[in-house]
């Protein structure tokens, strides 16, 4: 009989571990030597959770700030016509649709490791027809509301979908601390002039100045937005705009800004290491199941980059299975050391 430890470990130990092309039930079971039924089962035991991955980044970040982000991704399911949850979804970066989970992350950083820590399901209303529509804006809501009380955030960073007139309300009616970008479209009030970003003066960078921070009124709130170049690897440059409810320097709003960009890393290794979209379940539970075991994975493959002080997650996910080769409980000693259940 296994104990609590042992069987937590299980699957995230398997995803780890595994170098199926596929990682579904029965290749990771493979890996652990259980069946494929075992292994989903797993994924629907819901014996350790958000407040176990909350407890690792305490512990990893001590008393460094702690940023929270949120951002979505699209897990591809073109096979499917039964899988719950799946809907028709545009990739803004394919410029395609195709079916797909559109999963929405909330993960928790420092600014040199990141902890994934919960995430919902997005589903579109022209694929289900079902009314209230639930907005992308919402389930982020949701998920900060699930950490709050958890834990000390110093402030929530998104992208320009999330800038919307409700939700930066909420956020500043409740003292959640946020920094996203904002369409350059945005019509805003600065000192007595109505104009849309791109085109208001107080915003413009000239001679030789690369960013600005300005407070504006949008939508009757008062928010700080800062506008600042970016560079290209050719040295062309676009002006973006972000926006916030509170007041700092522009390197400050653009720094922290930069943190958003560890969500995307862990997107990029969730589905080229850890079988993010291998999950063949019908039910929404088991893929929800199966994204959670893999934040419990990147969480031990954090763990492993930062004692090694190795570059990336995917390093430390090969430096992992190099070391269980020789000593066959590595991956379990580490998900042990991370995970002090």
């Amino acid at each position: 009989m296994l104990n609590k430890i042992e069987q937590v470990q299980q699957y995230p130990t398997a995803l780890l571990l595994s170098t199926a092309k596929q990682k579904n039930f029965e290749a990771l079971g493979a890996e652990i030597g259980v069946s494929g039924d075992k292994m989903a089962n797993l994924v629907t035991d819901e014996t350790i959770g958000i407040d176990n991955l909350v407890a690792v980044a305490k512990k990893a970040f001590g008393k460094r700030k702690i940023y929270f982000l949120i951002d979505d991704t699209l897990i591809p399911k073109q096979h499917s016509q039964v899988i719950e949850g799946t809907s028709d979804n545009y990739d803004s970066s394919e410029k395609r649709m195709y079916r797909s989970l559109c999963v929405v992350v909330g993960m928790l950083t420092d600014g040199k490791s990141t902890i994934p820590v919960n995430h919902e399901i997005w589903t579109s209303k022209d694929f289900t027809g079902e009314e209230p529509n639930k907005k992308k804006w919402m389930i982020a809501q949701e998920l900060i509301l699930q950490i709050k009380d958890k834990i000390n955030i110093k402030c929530v960073i998104m992208d320009g979908l999330y800038a919307v007139d409700e939700f930066m309300k909420w956020m500043s009616n409740n003292k959640i601390l946020f920094e996203m970008r904002m369409h350059s479209n945005r019509v805003v009030e600065a000192s007595t002039i109505c104009a849309q970003l791109k085109n208001h003066p107080g915003l413009a960078l000239k001679r030789g100045r690369t960013s600005r921070t300005i407070k504006v009124i949008w939508k009757g709130a008062f928010y700080y937005v800062t506008a600042y170049k970016r560079y290209d690897s050719k040295g062309n440059f676009t002006v973006v705009f972000q926006v916030s409810n509170f007041k700092a320097l522009a390197r400050e709003h653009i720094r922290i800004y930069e943190l958003r960009w560890s969500i995307e890393v862990f997107f990029r290794t969730a589905k080229q290491s850890l079988g993010f979209k291998d999950c063949q379940s019908r039910k929404l539970r088991r893929q929800k199941g199966h994204i959670l075991q893999i934040f419990f994975a990147y969480a031990v493959a954090q763990h492993e980059r930062k004692d090694l002080k190795l570059k990336n997650g995917e390093t430390a996910i090969k430096s992992i299975k190099k070391k269980n080769l020789i000593n066959d409980t590595y991956a379990k000693s580490r998900f042990t050391q991370v995970f002090c259940l």
